[in-house]
């Protein structure tokens, strides 16, 4: 505790002690005045607070008053500047938050776009891609993106720009994968000569077999070979919903795996069109038939595959038992308007086997499938009576798979055939049937249509 001083100077002790005369202090040589170079009453020196050895503050207790001091200004931080602390607080969650999240998406774009450029881990389903004549890289990783093959067409023209890869490129159809790198990819459509691809233009009629199909595609128009495209129609996975049921239910005894779905049209395909390009072309313009046909109709489901299959459920039967059904239809109708009127034959036959044809489909188109590679002129007894699972009658029901590749008009007839009572039909010269519900009947229209020729 500080002492107080009264009005003459001098010091008064704290209240409650003895006071007593100050002994008078004697000074020595050696001995310096206590006071020298001070005086408590000069007025030009500040006076300072005479503390008694016992009661003189120590250090706890400064620490203590300074911990007080400390104590008011929190308390005016809670008063008036706590706001501040908070905010200082809020920035630096969301400064630290925004680095994390800055260098975490800094790092997926780098990992993906990496593995976009080096195909680390990515899928190896065959792409076909076309380019045209003159195409440049950033043509070409736009087709690339548009098609599958890569997911960044700006970082394959970023790519080939700074590794100084800018090849003059070859029109034509190519079959690549995404489990290729940049560096492939370039290399796959560099030109590596001065020839051309030229464009040809393929005509595959209606009703033409596999076997009728691959000849025309190597032997008139000089496209892939025969070894290739057999080998991709038998064994290469495509990713087409009828292939996938296909697949699922083939007959070890059908002869083609793809009879029936080579869809007969006209085609542009490059001079170096790959095996695969070619088939795949075919099979994706069957889809694209199929959802042109059936997207409307009154069957239910949310797209035509639904709507195509429980068509088929109703009916009775696979999606590939209506295409083989369709395939007979295609051979034995020479005229359209007669497709639904034979599909209605056939249909009666399949539905009733009980009646007099006994279940026996009895098409003469499926002997010329068997003997396609050496048709007959003319359709004998021995052939027909030739034991094999094709011939019609000699075993009842749709043959192993169908006999030709068929249109989606006669497809369309496989599912809706007309409504008659009709079990035989008879072709006469000019192409158009003669139908009849009897055997009787239809010996009677045998005559008619061939007289005395038979």
């Amino acid at each position: 505790m500080n002492t107080q001083q009264n009005s003459t100077g001098k010091r008064r002790p704290a209240s409650g002690s003895t006071q007593r005369k100050a002994p008078v202090a004697r000074r020595t040589p050696t001995q310096k005045p206590a006071s020298q170079g001070t005086s408590a009453s000069h007025p030009a020196r500040k006076k300072e607070p005479h503390y008694p050895s016992s009661s003189r503050p120590s250090f706890a207790s400064k620490l203590s008053a300074a911990s007080r001091r400390n104590d008011d200004d929190d308390d005016d931080d809670r008063i008036g500047g706590g706001s501040t602390a908070v905010s200082s607080l809020v920035k630096a969650v969301i400064y630290i938050v925004s680095i994390l999240v800055v260098s975490g998406f800094l790092s997926y774009f780098i990992i993906v776009v990496g593995n976009d450029i080096f195909a680390f881990v990515k899928g190896d389903d065959e792409i076909t891609v076309s380019i045209g004549e003159g195409a440049t890289i950033k043509e070409l990783g736009e087709v690339l993106e548009e098609n599958g093959v890569i997911e960044f067409a700006w970082a394959f023209d970023f790519y080939a720009d700074i590794r100084g890869k800018n090849p003059a490129l070859v029109a034509g159809e190519y079959t690549v994968t995404p489990s290729m790198n940049y560096d492939q990819l370039i290399r796959v459509f560099a030109k590596k000569n001065n020839t051309k691809a030229e464009t040809v233009i393929v005509t595959i009629p209606e009703g033409y077999t596999v076997k009728e199909i691959v000849d025309t595609l190597v032997d008139k128009y000089h496209l892939s070979s025969k070894e290739e495209l057999y080998d991709v129609i038998e064994n290469h996975e495509f990713d087409y919903w009828f292939i996938e049921q296909l697949d699922e239910n083939i007959s070890p005894q059908r002869k083609y795996r793809l009879e029936g779905y080579l869809y007969p049209d006209t085609y542009y395909y490059y001079s170096n069109a790959s095996a695969v390009t070619i088939i795949n072309k075919m099979l994706k313009n069957f889809d694209v038939k199929m959802k042109q046909t059936f997207k409307n109709c009154t069957a239910p489901g949310d797209d035509y595959i639904e709507k195509i299959n429980n068509l088929c459920n109703s009916r009775g039967k696979t999606f590939d038992e209506i295409v083989n059904l369709a395939s007979l239809i295609q051979m034995e109708a020479y005229h359209d308007v007669e497709y639904g009127t034979i599909s209605s034959v056939f249909n009666n036959r399949l539905k009733y086997p009980g009646r007099e044809t006994g279940g026996f489909l009895g098409s003469d188109a499926t002997f010329y499938y068997i003997l396609q590679d050496n048709p007959p002129d003319k359709l004998t007894q021995d052939i027909l009576n030739m034991d094999d699972p094709y011939n019609t009658r000699l075993y009842k029901g749709l043959p192993p798979g169908p006999i030709s590749n068929p249109t989606f008009l006669a497809i369309n007839y496989a599912f809706y055939p007309e409504k008659t009572d009709y079990f035989y039909f008879v072709a006469k010269k000019d192409g158009y049937n003669l139908f009849a519900k009897t055997e009787k009947e239809h010996e009677k229209n045998k005559q008619e249509a061939f007289g005395d020729s038979e």
